[in-house]
């Protein structure tokens, strides 16, 4: 029986090492850091503006995308597919969030 009383003793030490706040802060900060470096993988957005003939001009988002290169290569073929290749244009935003009816970006490039 003695074998019993020191499982036990392990069993709360355990749940009380479990319960701590570090424990919980560490853990919550990993999953910080975790959903950041999930952010980072793709912060590039592919906007697409249709010419203003068709419609206000309002930008539509392509996707997301790890390089500058593949942000543009969808663009340009969302603009294709789209009919509106010579005159929609197209912008790829670094850091992009939707903000009312437009995107906010770190920066802009074509």
């Amino acid at each position: 029986m003695t074998g019993g009383g020191a499982d036990q003793t392990k069993t709360r030490r355990i749940r009380k090492w479990a319960m701590t706040p570090s424990v919980w802060q560490a853990l919550a900060l990993l999953a910080c850091a975790a959903l950041a470096a999930c952010g980072e993988a793709s912060p590039w957005t592919a906007l697409v503006v249709a010419p203003r003939k068709d419609v206000a001009g309002q930008p539509e988002s392509v996707g997301l995308f790890r390089s500058l290169e593949d942000c543009r290569a969808a663009a340009v073929a969302k603009l294709a597919e789209r009919g509106w290749s010579g005159d929609g244009s197209y912008h790829c935003g670094y850091r992009c969030e939707p903000h009312r009816d437009a995107f906010v970006c770190e920066s802009m490039q074509r």
